[in-house]
């Protein structure tokens, strides 16, 4: 599948030399759309009114709830619940060629890009940077990652819900799902799962590198202008 890279001019020489940004999923929350999301990764459940009742002692309302001897039931009103996933970390490019894409993410606000190159095989380029990739460190992906997944971002309105009773289905967290409003970004992501054991060592933000050659990526923009073939 072919993928575009938006990116600032500066920066265009270390992707065709094989040079990918990483980040962190909760980078994104604070910062302004279209580039931040304050529901990456996250699932927002809003409960209007629910009422809980029971005759049998102390019973359990959800995780870390418990009714203590001789209370009845209990009541919560107006309450939202933030499920978060697992932190990982991401890569991003928008699905098809940069020509078809430059009208939506070329200098636009907050990032101003201008300049975009285009991935020709985007699988391989990710089976190539989990099979031969480099941490900052010199250290293999797989010293400090459990996987590499790789996909296209699925656009819906399931990340904020309302439902009632507590315990009703839902949909968790998912490094693949995106609110609609982000859905003319066409994204496509790489996401690498950390181990556990390396998750507090590992940056926020860190440019993994891999060997490409030139069939693999095109540059196609540079300073907002078109470069000759």
């Amino acid at each position: 599948m072919i993928v575009s890279k938006f990116l600032h001019s500066e920066n265009l020489d270390s992707l065709l030399e094989g040079t990918f940004l990483f980040k962190r999923f909760d980078q994104f929350h604070d910062q302004p759309p279209p580039i931040g999301d304050w529901f990456e990764g996250r699932t927002s459940i809003d409960i209007p009114d629910y009422a809980y009742r029971t005759s049998h002692g102390p019973t359990p309302l959800g995780p870390g709830w418990v009714f203590g001897p001789g209370a009845t039931g209990s009541s919560i009103k107006n309450i939202t619940i933030l499920y978060e996933a697992d932190l990982c970390w991401i890569s991003c490019f928008s699905v098809g060629v940069a020509n078809d894409m430059s009208s939506q993410m070329l200098f636009k606000e907050p990032s101003n890009y201008d300049a975009a190159a285009n991935l020709m095989d985007i699988e391989r380029i990710a089976r190539l940077i989990w099979g031969k990739g480099r941490l900052p460190s010199k250290r293999p992906v797989r010293s400090a990652f459990t996987d590499l997944q790789f996909g296209r971002v699925i656009y819906s309105t399931s990340v904020s819900q309302t439902v009632t009773p507590i315990g009703a289905a839902y949909t968790p967290p998912n490094p693949f799902q995106k609110a609609r409003f982000f859905e003319f970004q066409k994204e496509y992501r790489l996401v690498l799962q950390p181990k556990k054991t390396k998750f507090d060592k590992l940056p926020s933000t860190m440019l993994v590198t891999c060997p490409l050659t030139k069939k693999l990526i095109n540059p196609v923009i540079r300073s907002g202008e078109f470069i000759a073939e």
